[in-house]
């Protein structure tokens, strides 16, 4: 999944998969354009009524091209799931979100 971040050559991927071959789900997403400082945030929540439930994190900043950050985590609930990525440069911020029916 990918997306233009307004305002910036920055490209942001990001997902909520199952790793059958290790049991757990992994939320993970890519920031790319040109080589500047750049940093990638990926965030996990689960809704609950109206509002959303913070899960889980995970950031990484590099110098690149592309910076790309992932982390196993236990969903133990079904329900529906939020993975927002977070794509920040010197001069450019923006953050997508992307919705999942999870059946446990």
């Amino acid at each position: 999944i990918s997306c233009s971040l307004v305002g910036s050559e920055m490209c942001k991927e990001t997902g909520l998969a199952y790793v059958t071959s290790v049991g757990s789900h992994y939320i993970h997403g890519k920031a790319s354009g040109v080589a500047e400082n750049k940093t990638v945030t990926v965030t996990l929540y689960k809704q609950n009524g109206n509002d959303w439930d913070y899960i889980d994190s995970v950031s990484k900043t590099g110098n690149t091209s592309t910076v790309s950050t992932g982390k196993y985590i236990t969903i133990t609930e079904s329900g529906i799931y939020k993975v927002e990525v977070r794509g920040t440069t010197h001069n450019a911020d923006g953050t997508v979100p992307y919705l999942y029916d999870v059946k446990v």
